[in-house]
């Protein structure tokens, strides 16, 4: 009635310390009653599954809880907020987001259990895949074997990979962690034809090696 007017603008935010960079930050109010997660994604060049001074954060890759995404920044950090109290939330790293084809996380997602007022730490190793490729002659004649069926496995003898051999006694294990594989024949098809390996050949995929060449020799079983 006076032609008087007032108005008010009412900011809200959460403040905290980025236990990974231990950088600052600002975020959307709620932060503090729920508790977060500070992710870092980056190539481990070394395969310690630690991150340090010198490996390469990865920016652009994309983390969620199932309902709530960020994605790392340049440093290659994310942070999460308002995941609750004391329930467990699954974290996952989406693997499409990540640059390179050849890259992949040493493990998927990780389970944590949040609390208020705390920014849980996580990091993410990310491994260059590697590859085995090479040719299945038999014996002395060196004749290609078409149609083997080649068993690959780690060193704790789990399956890791399977591969039949092409035109040519052709083979190719794709998409491999680094670490040390063992090459074996499939146990029913080399039973049924009556084969072995001269050697079960180890290989080592190193963090920094994308391509390993390996020759099999096929004999008659005795």
């Amino acid at each position: 009635p006076g032609n008087r007017y007032s108005a008010m603008l009412r900011l809200g935010f959460s403040l905290g310390r980025n236990p990974v960079t231990h950088a600052p930050f600002m975020a959307q109010p709620g932060m503090a009653p729920g508790g977060a997660v500070a992710v870092r994604a980056f190539e481990d060049a070394n395969g310690n599954h630690r991150f340090e001074p010198g490996e390469t954060t990865l920016e652009g890759v994309e983390f969620d809880t199932g309902s709530l995404t960020a994605r790392t920044g340049t440093d290659g950090v994310a942070v999460i907020g308002q995941l609750g109290d004391g329930k467990p939330v699954h974290l996952r790293l989406n693997a499409e987001s990540l640059p390179d084809i050849a890259l992949a996380p040493q493990r998927p997602g990780v389970e944590i259990v949040p609390r208020p007022g705390r920014i849980h730490v996580s990091e993410f190793a990310i491994d260059t895949l590697g590859e085995i490729e090479g040719t299945a002659r038999f014996g002395e004649s060196r004749q290609a074997v078409t149609g083997l069926v080649l068993l690959l496995v780690d060193s704790r003898g789990k399956p890791a990979a399977r591969a039949r051999t092409a035109s040519g006694g052709v083979f190719l294990f794709e998409q491999l962690h680094p670490g040390e594989y063992r090459v074996q024949l499939e146990p029913g098809q080399a039973g049924r034809l009556g084969l072995r390996l001269a050697t079960e050949p180890v290989v080592r995929i190193g963090a920094d090696a994308r391509l390993a060449k390996l020759d099999l020799q096929v004999l008659k079983a005795p």
